[in-house]
Formats: structure tokens, sequence, C-alpha cells
């Protein structure tokens, strides 16, 4: 969260309790067999989500991972740009545009990126531009 914040007109807080006024939150679970996952817990009417809930499953990281910590960290990043509405980079996904230096290198890529490199736990320059023109 602190890197969304840092980086993007997005203001975050960190709660230790769940309450009605939580946005997101983020939980260490069984996905059966990937790393993590991003989904709408509530929506309003109007089809916006007003609660995200996402999962980080420790177990198939630490299966597919050499540096578990790392790879936890990236996994948070990405998921929680879908919390935003970021989409994929690489792996076959539908956008794989190069709009960032590096060739799209940044925490929304998918897959396991474990090395520890900064921007597996980054978001790139289109995404914090797409970011910011929501917020």
């Amino acid at each position: 969260m602190d890197v969304l914040m840092t980086s993007t007109n997005v203001t975050t807080d960190e709660l230790g309790t769940c309450t009605t006024s939580v946005d997101v939150r983020v939980q260490q679970r069984d996905t059966g067999g990937s790393l993590g996952d991003t989904w709408c817990a509530r929506s309003w009417a109007n089809g916006r989500c007003d609660r995200f809930r996402v999962r980080v499953d420790t177990g198939t990281i630490a299966a597919y991972a050499t540096n578990v910590n790392f790879e936890i960290r990236h996994t948070i990043c990405h998921e929680i740009g879908h919390t935003v509405g970021l989409w994929h980079y690489g792996h076959g996904d539908p956008y794989t545009v190069s709009a960032d230096s590096g060739g799209g290198n940044n925490c929304m890529r998918s897959g396991v990126w474990d090395s520890g490199a900064s921007w597996t736990r980054v978001y790139g320059v289109h995404d914090i531009a797409a970011i910011n023109s929501n917020w």
C-alpha cells in the first residue's frame, strides 16, 4: 500500500481490524493454485466495487518461488494494482504494450518474479498515469 500512496494520487491507511470502512482487505489464504487473486466482495448499485478482497497464497508461492519474501511483495503489489483498475503485463495477457521503460517490467507483470529487482514492487509510468486519471 505504501508504494501505491507514494507514487500515485491514492491515499491509503493501514488498519489493524476490518470495519465497514475498509476498502481493501488483504489475507493469506489458499487460492487453489494461483499466487494471489483479487475479487470484489461488495459492489454499489452502479457496479463500482466498494470492497475488494485480496488473497495471497504463501503455500503456492513457496512451491514456485526461490525467494518467497520477494515474491510475496511482488504478488501483493500486483493484486493491489487490480483494486485500482490495473491489468496484467506479459505471459500472453492482452495488455502487453511496452508503455513503461523495461518493456512493461513492473509489479503488474504476471508470474513468479522473485529476484528482488526494484521493478517487481513498483508500478510503471503508464500505470501511475492510469491510476492518477481515476483518482
